[in-house]
């Protein structure tokens, strides 16, 4: 399934570079759930004023509920979704341009296995069940699997951990990558006001699941026992040596 999943996608978006004067790229931003999907839309949207779309089973206007802003139509939108199969519905949009860029959210796998589950052996059998391709962290899996087989050119990743620790560095970094220019110091200067509007607006509205740290996260990992986190190191790095590379950096 997700060899079929994946091939659809990447005959949706591969192409090639934009050549100077064609249109603007689409971006489609792919996260796993809890990974600062809302907050970083939100971002990229008050910052660029692209317009912005929630892909799953239907595609919906994200701006005009969530910001109440009037986007500019000419620019190329952004799209977000947990799960790349939902990017055939922007077929059209990423066969015109044939430049879509992919942009990733990851997090340090641990903090989401454990933003779902309360001990350290719940959420080891989370990890051998995705390693058969089951369960809810196989998500995680699928679409950093997905992720690799995008054009090097047309892809970034970034860090959850980046975006809420050095929010300017991040973003600028995205900026670069879309081509968008904005102003990042009067974003930043305002930045918690920005943050309680979002996560205000978040934690309100029915159809969303809301945020339990309104943009002051809690590392889970801090205050689990070291050993644990090793336990998932390895496991880990045993069924998904391939994509170990992403977390290293998070190795306990």
């Amino acid at each position: 399934m997700l060899k079929k999943c994946l091939s659809i996608a990447v005959l949706l978006v591969c192409g090639v570079f934009a050549e100077p004067g064609q249109p603007q790229a689409p971006v489609a931003l792919l996260t796993y759930p809890h990974s600062g999907t809302q907050w970083l839309t939100y971002c990229v949207c008050q910052l660029t004023y692209r317009p912005a779309y929630v892909l799953n089973e239907k595609m919906w206007d994200w701006n005009s509920s969530m910001l109440q802003l009037s986007p500019d139509q000419k620019k190329a939108a952004f799209y977000h979704t947990h799960r790349p199969e939902f990017l055939t519905h922007v077929h059209e949009d990423f066969r015109k341009h044939q430049n879509g860029k992919l942009l990733i959210v990851l997090r340090n796998f641990k903090e989401s296995l454990f933003r779902r589950v309360d001990t350290a052996e719940k959420a080891l059998r989370l990890v051998h069940r995705a390693s058969k391709g089951e369960g809810d962290f196989y998500k995680l899996i699928r679409n950093l699997s997905y992720f690799q087989t995008f054009p090097p050119e047309r892809r970034l990743l970034i860090y959850y951990e980046d975006l809420i620790l050095s929010p300017k560095e991040t973003l600028q970094s995205i900026l670069n990558f879309t081509g968008d220019e904005a102003n990042i110091d009067e974003f930043i200067d305002e930045l918690e006001t920005h943050k309680e509007r979002c996560f205000t607006f978040y934690n309100t509205t029915p159809s969303l699941p809301g945020t339990r740290s309104f943009g002051k996260p809690k590392f889970h990992s801090l205050q689990t026992d070291q050993a644990d986190l090793k336990k998932l190191d390895v496991l880990f790095k045993k069924h998904f040596s391939e994509l170990w590379p992403y977390f290293k950096r998070f190795q306990s």
